[in-house]
């Protein structure tokens, strides 16, 4: 199976949840539909530093306005159609997605089956909604997802479950 795994991470723990995924998606989780190990991970980078008070007060306007902002482009640009399974990690703030993936996301055309990585720093949002979110950006319906917390030591536990579910779609929870 042809994966693209693509997040954005401003702590590094939503880097390491896509990576444990990859990790078990490109394992035996796929029952025989092994993923190749050229599956790129794709890290989003926005022209401006969220980094300290400034950032972080500009990444939270952003947030709330539910803006896009610019960011440095790929290279070379991604093709959606060549990918069977996109997985996007995307971290919360403000219990909202993060204007980083949803700037990358809107526009996006010809992305077949998704899954997500829900990343919280510690309030419980309402994660549905922002699965939804992430589905009308991708014009698709998620096969799965799992959310993890700043606190969480499950995250490998929940990592194994969205890959037993990306392999198993039908039985989604």
């Amino acid at each position: 199976m042809k994966v693209l795994y693509v997040y954005y991470s401003r702590t590094g723990r939503t880097e390491a949840a896509i990576l444990k995924l990859k990790q078990f998606l490109e394992g035996d989780a796929l029952k025989g539909h092994k993923a190749s190990n050229i599956n790129p991970v794709v890290k989003l980078h926005p022209k401006r530093n969220f980094s300290g008070g400034f950032g972080f007060i500009f990444a939270l306007i952003a947030t709330l306005g539910k803006k896009n902002i610019p960011l440095v482009p790929q290279t070379p640009p991604i093709n959606f159609a060549d990918y069977e399974l996109v997985v996007i990690a995307a971290p919360l703030w403000a219990s909202s997605l993060n204007p980083v993936v949803r700037s990358f996301l809107t526009g996006a055309k010809g992305i077949k089956k998704t899954a997500y990585i829900i990343s919280s720093g510690g309030v419980k949002a309402e994660y549905s909604a922002v699965a939804e979110a992430l589905d009308a950006l991708t014009g698709t319906k998620c096969v799965g997802y799992k959310t993890i917390h700043a606190a969480s030591t499950d995250v490998e536990t929940k990592m194994q479950e969205l890959a037993d579910l990306i392999a198993t779609p039908n039985e989604k929870a």
